[in-house]
């Protein structure tokens, strides 16, 4: 079953009511969403991010943390879910599936809008290849069909400068098959010849 899972910031605590009766600890609560999964609607199982929001951490103003990995629904919930909640967000991890759509015409204005709107609010910190399914080139253009991507809000980056070595040193892969390697289409424009390691 697919799941996002959502944590405060342990600088901003919050009331421990809304975080389901959590023991209290040195570690910021983990809510879940543990009888339904995220969508672009409320109609069962689905639920939209807002609405999880609403009912998990009602009045909450401060910043939150978020690691979803939901087989494909990321695109539709993050279209659909208000600037004023994402940009409430510190950090995403989002794993990014079926990225092959990116050359189909019918599909690449859908997931472009969604890369679109995370940018808006968030610079890119990181991207982890998944090498669960490998990759897929057309025209030059090398797409590794899952990845693993983690933003961090504009509003947080004090200084940025392009990573140039990959894979990164904490990088693993994710299963016992061939290693996948970020293509250099998704560096920087005009970064400088990355180094390997």
């Amino acid at each position: 079953r697919a799941y996002a899972t959502c944590r405060p910031d342990r600088k901003n605590p919050i009331d421990q009511k809304s975080a389901n009766s959590h023991e209290r600890s040195n570690c910021a609560p983990e809510i879940t969403i543990p009888d339904s999964l995220l969508g672009a609607s409320n109609r069962e199982p689905y639920m939209t991010l807002e609405f999880w929001k609403d009912k998990y951490l009602e009045g909450y103003q401060g910043d939150l943390l978020l690691q979803m990995d939901i087989e494909g629904f990321e695109y539709e919930v993050i279209l659909n879910t208000p600037d004023e909640l994402l940009d409430q967000f510190r950090i995403l991890v989002i794993e990014f599936h079926e990225l092959e759509r990116l050359f189909d015409p019918f599909c690449f204005p859908l997931l472009s809008s969604c890369f679109e709107k995370l940018l808006q609010f968030f610079d890119v910190v990181h991207i982890h290849p998944n090498n669960y399914c490998g990759t897929l080139k057309r025209s030059g253009v090398e797409i590794p069909l899952l990845m693993e991507f983690t933003f961090l809000n504009k509003r947080r980056v004090s200084s940025s400068k392009p990573q140039l070595v990959f894979p990164h040193a904490l990088d693993r892969d994710n299963t016992p098959r061939k290693t996948v390697r970020l293509p250099r289409c998704w560096y920087l424009p005009n970064a400088p010849q990355p180094g390997t390691r």
